[in-house]
């Protein structure tokens, strides 16, 4: 059996090189092709996983740590250059031969594979994408979800509860934009109806109640916990139990933001006063994360229309030309 499933994987890995080489040699014509980068680090990830469940042990090694470095590719994290093509086709040549030395063929020297793996690291972090401003670390996204918990604990002594409430708004789409753009998308998906509740309050002037706001609080440290978590995965983690246990509280705490949300606004019952606002925006073609210009633009729009009646009155452009969106029906911006 097993060296029926070895035959197997042996087949199929001539298929993986091939497809691997092909995106390689489509990505020195293309390197920002999004689709050939994924197609890259999908083949990488389906080696791995293979290599492994035939106990080609040094072949899953070498191929994730091949992985783990286009993975920067992947997020946007790092350009691919001539010398990252050139490394990542010699580590394709060094996996054919690791996989041949299984089946017969000659033994492949270790230190030559180290050495392809370093080079592919320091081409990799030359190609870094150096960040301008730490406006989307995750030391500011922590740094946020710190100071929008603490203002809104101010709440109750707050001489001007409507302002401290879009503050605390503000900071909150702040925050649920950079889970998105660092792929954090279960504190991202957690925080996303709180995030409609505040911006809905600062359109359409809804004060919040001292109920809903320690239920802002309570979410918000919750978020904290859900970023903070990269404890590395264990079977013990796919326990069914442990997963309801795991899930009990977020949805708890979002089923009660409903509930108090739904209450709030049905006691407003003011339609919000209309103005209308034309906002230019600009961006780059490519990142922060793995989201392009266009794609980043779509999700805001999708965002803004939850509550907003909104058009787009331009078009994504290049950074010389902004694009232009008119939105309507909100009193500040997001």
């Amino acid at each position: 059996m097993a060296n029926d499933l070895r035959s197997v994987f042996r087949e199929s890995a001539a298929e993986f090189l091939l497809e691997l080489e092909q995106a390689l040699l489509h990505l020195s014509n293309n390197p920002d092709e999004m689709s050939e980068i994924d197609r890259l680090f999908r083949v990488m990830h389906t080696i791995k996983g293979s290599a492994a469940m035939v106990d080609l042990n040094d072949v899953s090694h070498f191929a994730h740590k091949l992985e783990s470095e286009c993975d920067f590719l992947r997020q946007g994290q790092a350009r691919v250059t001539p010398d990252l093509i050139h490394l990542a086709l010699c580590a394709h040549d060094c996996i054919s031969s690791l996989i041949d030395s299984h089946y017969g063929g000659e033994p492949v020297d270790e230190e030559h594979l180290a050495g392809i793996l370093q080079k592919f690291s320091e081409a990799r972090q030359a190609a870094t994408i150096k960040k301008s401003s730490a406006a989307s670390s995750p030391e500011r996204t922590l740094e946020l979800l710190k100071e929008s918990c603490e203002e809104l604990m101010r709440f109750s002594k707050s001489t001007d509860r409507k302002a401290l409430i879009n503050s605390a708004g503000q900071k909150i789409t702040q925050i649920f934009f950079l889970l998105l753009i660092q792929n954090r998308e279960s504190a991202a998906e957690f925080i996303s109806q709180l995030e409609i509740v505040f911006r809905k309050a600062r359109c359409n002037g809804l004060i919040f109640s001292e109920e809903l706001v320690q239920l802002a609080v309570e979410m918000l440290s919750e978020a904290e916990a859900l970023y903070k978590d990269n404890a590395e995965v264990s079977e013990d983690d796919f326990d069914p139990e442990k997963l309801l246990l795991a899930l009990q509280r977020p949805l708890e705490l979002n089923q009660r933001l409903t509930a108090i949300a739904a209450a709030l606004e049905g006691a407003a019952g003011l339609p919000p006063e209309t103005r209308t606002f034309r906002i230019n925006v600009s961006a780059d073609e490519r990142g922060p994360g793995s989201l392009s210009g266009p794609d980043r633009f779509e999700k805001v729009l999708a965002r803004l229309g939850d509550n907003l009646s909104v058009k787009q009155a331009g078009h994504y452009s290049a950074p010389q030309q902004p694009a232009e969106i008119s939105a309507a029906e909100c009193e500040d911006s997001i």
